[in-house]
């Protein structure tokens, strides 16, 4: 799956970024979490026109009685569909974490480190990890990785000190 990116807090020029994201089956698979999104939602995918916004995947929805719905499907490129603030998506993420019974603060850079902290755990390279991560420097992958116990006490197992 492409997901595009046309601005971001790294990309000061607005030149946007594509990140790919592979399938991997299962119930969390981003991918198939992703596709379950868009078909609840009823999202348009494709603008009909030059003009049309299909709009951010992260927006606001509004409750009716047969559930809940996106607040709009698509808008115009002069008057383009507004994503989710920070504030909301925060708020709603501590919402669900809560549900599920999870009481830990999870804020929505919990999910970056963690995703990159898991990654370097199971091998995947720095250099993939900070393209993957949109990461200009070294510095900000470390920044963002954080190794369990175990992952860093790996490194001592491995020395062949017998």
């Amino acid at each position: 799956m492409a997901i595009t990116l046309p601005r971001s807090k790294t990309d000061q020029e607005g030149k946007g970024q594509t990140i790919r994201i592979a399938r991997v089956g299962g119930v969390a698979c981003p991918v198939g979490l992703t596709e379950r999104l868009l078909a609840l939602g009823n999202y348009v995918r494709v603008p009909s026109s030059p003009v049309e916004d299909v709009g951010p995947l992260l927006r606001r929805v509004k409750a009716t009685q047969q559930g809940h719905q996106l607040q709009q499907r698509t808008g115009s490129v002069q008057s383009p569909i507004p994503s989710l603030s920070y504030t909301s998506f925060r708020e709603k993420l501590a919402a669900m974490c809560s549900a599920v019974g999870i009481k830990r603060g999870i804020m929505p850079h919990s999910m970056r480190i963690g995703g990159n902290s898991a990654a370097a755990a199971r091998g995947v390279s720095e250099e993939a990890r900070k393209a993957h991560g949109r990461w200009k420097t070294d510095a900000m992958v470390q920044l963002y990785t954080r190794l369990e116990d175990d992952a860093a006490l790996e490194t001592t197992r491995n020395l062949g000190l017998t």
